[in-house]
């Protein structure tokens, strides 16, 4: 007779992603972002038990008035970034890099990022609604999500310098309530200018 080996259960959590050196994850603080430079860069820290898993990432930008040239999918299809874990560290890092021209000046821009092991595959002619779909079908236990708010701005548009640029960031960001695709009737809070 010879003995059964059991192994460990799979972890069942999805990946826990948060913004790593800023405090606006509690949905009342926003991202000041100067258009001058080429691309935003936000690191963020990623807490999945499963310790081996490759990720990957998506992410797009929300905001009721986009730049004319902007993809509705900000993330490569296919090549989305992966995020490789390395066996005994329950925490990654890793930076999302989003170019300048995707964020719309002088309006509050929601980004919405997910994480997951079990993506489908993406094709660039895929419809962008089913950016979230994975082989889970269903079930989201393996998809990681975090929101968070931009204001990206030209000199005209500075809320620090201009308080009608100030108002505006305010005004913006109260309009663009987020509801998670799985939640109910949630939503965040009117945002708050953050330095």
């Amino acid at each position: 007779m010879t003995d059964q080996i059991e192994l460990p259960p799979v972890p069942q959590t999805p990946p826990l992603v948060t913004l790593d050196g800023y405090d606006v994850d509690d949905g009342a603080g926003v991202i000041r972002f100067d258009r001058i430079n080429t691309e935003l860069l936000v690191d963020l820290r990623i807490r999945d038990e499963d310790l081996t898993e490759t990720l990957k990432m998506r992410w797009k930008i929300e905001s009721g008035t986009r730049p004319q040239a902007a993809n509705p999918r900000e993330y490569p299809c296919p090549g989305e970034p992966e995020i490789l874990g390395d066996g005994t560290t329950l925490t990654r890092k890793t930076t999302l890099r989003v170019g300048s021209g995707s964020f719309a000046p002088g309006s509050c821009n929601r980004v919405d990022v997910i994480v997951s092991a079990s993506f489908k595959t993406c094709r660039p002619d895929s419809d962008p609604d089913t950016w979230d779909n994975t082989t889970q079908d269903e079930d989201d236990t393996d998809i990681g999500r975090l929101s968070f708010w931009v204001w990206a701005y030209d000199a005209p548009n500075d809320p620090a310098v201009q308080p009608a640029a100030a108002l505006a960031l305010l005004a913006s960001c109260a309009q663009l309530d987020y509801v998670p695709p799985s939640a109910t009737a949630t939503s965040t809070s009117p945002a708050t200018p953050g330095m």
